[in-house]
């Protein structure tokens, strides 16, 4: 009769943690430590539009965040840490020239005195063909966060938003597709535009969220519910548009590998 009830009782158990463990969300234990291994990122830069001879000065500072995957290197966009080629001007777009630029991170951990430490960066990897970026800090941060995995479809995740506060906290949500093509307009004919692919932004890789990203959130990390790395985020359109990370795995994990 033992032997029976250890048997009910070990069928019982193993069916609580086969029902439990998808909802099992180990990330929230650590919310605070990726909040401290988040940083906002400013880009600095100056030049010409229009061209460097005959155009117009033009200087903007932008801002974005990004993850410290070890003391002296953060994980972001490039887009956040490079000037951009264009501006558009009533629809038409205008080249860029930039001919200086500085990176400026802010930690989120303030001193003694409550302020919060400037670190100058400069950019030492970006990804050919995808929205990603390794920066080096001239001085360390205090924290940062490692590990990298690869996401699905429909997996659920997480990522740092800042709205409203300087901390920031993680915010939840899933992945509801994979790839993204936005429609451009090429030209109006009255209440039926002419429109097609804007492939510039076109990317059969790229994973979209069910969540809504505020302006200055570029970079951020995405991660799975074990806290893991799987994505950053890209473009904040409707939804948040994100590059996964995992085929770039091997690089980051060299870079998080320093403890200088």
């Amino acid at each position: 009769m033992s032997y029976v009830k250890s048997l009910v009782a070990g069928l019982i158990f193993f069916t609580f943690i086969i029902a439990w463990w998808p909802h099992y969300e180990p990330i929230y234990r650590y919310t605070n430590e990726i909040s401290d291994a988040t940083v906002d990122i400013y880009l600095a830069f100056s030049g010409h539009a229009g061209g460097a001879e005959d155009g117009w000065p033009i200087s903007s500072v932008t801002y974005g965040q990004g993850i410290a995957i070890a003391p002296t290197y953060v994980l972001t966009a490039k887009h956040v840490v490079t000037p951009p080629d264009k501006m558009f001007l009533l629809g038409v777009p205008i080249p860029i020239t930039s001919e200086k630029k500085e990176i400026f991170v802010l930690s989120r951990i303030a001193d003694k005195h409550g302020y919060y430490q400037w670190i100058s960066a400069s950019v030492v990897w970006t990804a050919e063909k995808d929205d990603l970026a390794i920066i080096h800090l001239e001085k360390p941060v205090a924290h940062y966060w490692k590990g990298i995995s690869e996401i699905d479809v429909y997996d659920k995740i997480y990522f740092v938003t800042s709205w409203g506060t300087h901390r920031g906290y993680l915010a939840d949500g899933k992945v509801i597709g994979r790839g993204f093509c936005p429609f451009k307009a090429e030209r109006d004919m009255g209440a039926f535009p002419i429109i097609k692919d804007d492939k510039e932004f076109c990317k059969d890789n790229l994973l979209v969220m069910d969540m809504i990203a505020m302006p200055g959130e570029s970079g951020s990390a995405v991660l799975n519910r074990h806290g893991q790395i799987v994505a950053i985020v890209s473009i904040r359109w409707k939804y948040v548009v994100c590059v996964p990370v995992i085929e770039y795995k091997e690089i980051i994990e060299n870079y998080a590998a320093y403890t200088e």
